[in-house]
């Protein structure tokens, strides 16, 4: 059951409890994605928070082409997801689970390619 009136705590952690977040870079590359991600699937991240081992979001589904997270966030990394997952963009309403799957699907997929690292880690 989705309920879009109200906004979603979302709560992941690396596989193994690997502490890939103290690593500045990968924090940065999943907070540029979670954003670019908000704004392709129409939500907006009002809060997050991202630890050595997990990562906490409080998101908000807006219905609204210009997300404000477009206008927040300068240099956007721009997704290129997987053919496995569902349409980037367009006027479909997306659910908080196809909102986490182009997250954390996409972060993996980076991650194998920019940094060779060969299994998920989400």
């Amino acid at each position: 059951m989705y309920l879009d009136e109200y906004p979603y705590f979302v709560t992941f952690r690396t596989r193994v409890d690997l502490r890939l977040f103290e690593d500045e870079e990968y924090a940065e590359l999943l907070a540029k994605i979670m954003f670019n991600a908000g704004r392709l699937k129409q939500y907006d991240i009002l809060a997050y928070q991202i630890m050595p081992t997990h990562v906490h979001l409080l998101v908000f589904h807006n219905n609204n082409s210009t997300a404000p997270t477009e206008r927040r966030v300068p240099g956007i990394y721009k997704p290129n997801p997987t053919r496995d997952s569902a349409p980037a963009v367009g006027n479909e309403n997306y659910t908080i689970s196809q909102f986490m799957y182009t997250v954390k699907s996409y972060f993996a997929k980076v991650l194998r390619v920019k940094y060779g690292i060969p299994y998920s880690i989400l």
